[in-house]
């Protein structure tokens, strides 16, 4: 009876032992899959984050006459831009200032002016008083929306376009008579967008 009780002991031994081994190969299973989803929602997560954060937009300068790019700048709602140049009968400064709207329109903030008289042959009869503000004549733009904005540019004009941070000057890039250049905001894909930027970095 005793060689049996002992038989019986290392029998049950090694069941406990085998049970315990597959209780470990499934914890470790179970462990990797966790690892492995948490992984996958960590990315995901931080996919989306770049992709909300990556401008919708990009706000092109572009030779109209040639079909040449001159600038892509990425751009999103709220965001100005403006147009600064010489007036080319007054021989003054003019600045418009646009704001850009989540329909892709720019819309005219103001306009400023070096002198009263090219504000008043902007606008002779303007809706509201004309204000002087940091040297400049300034008139309100009053909900004007643009889709395009065309310009034509030459040497004498000065032309300049400030987006955010960038500094576009197109002053040295035109000969006489004038290079016709539009401006647009054309719709951006985020995730493309997103992926530009890890590779940037």
């Amino acid at each position: 009876m005793e060689g049996g009780n002992d038989d019986f002991l290392r029998d049950y031994q090694e069941i406990g032992l085998q049970e315990l081994s597959a209780n470990l190969d499934s914890l470790n299973m179970f462990s990797r899959r966790s690892a492995w989803s948490l992984g996958f929602i960590a990315a995901s997560l931080i996919a989306a984050a770049l992709i909300l954060t990556v401008s919708p937009y990009t706000l092109r300068i572009r030779a109209s006459a040639e079909g040449r790019d001159l600038a892509a700048i990425p751009v999103a709602p709220g965001d100005r831009l403006e147009v600064q140049y010489t007036h080319s009968m007054f021989g003054v400064p003019q600045i418009e200032t646009f704001s850009i709207g989540p329909n892709r329109l720019f819309h005219l903030e103001k306009v400023s002016f070096g002198s009263q008289a090219a504000a008043l042959y902007y606008d002779p009869d303007p809706p509201q008083q004309l204000t002087f503000q940091d040297n400049l004549w300034v008139l309100a733009g009053n909900g004007t929306n643009y889709s395009v904005l065309r310009y034509r540019v030459s040497p004498g004009t000065g032309h300049v376009f400030m987006v955010k941070d960038r500094r576009v000057d197109l002053s040295g890039q035109a000969a006489a008579p004038g290079m016709p250049v539009e401006v647009k905001v054309e719709e951006r894909s985020r995730i493309m967008g997103a992926f530009a930027g890890l590779w940037k970095n």
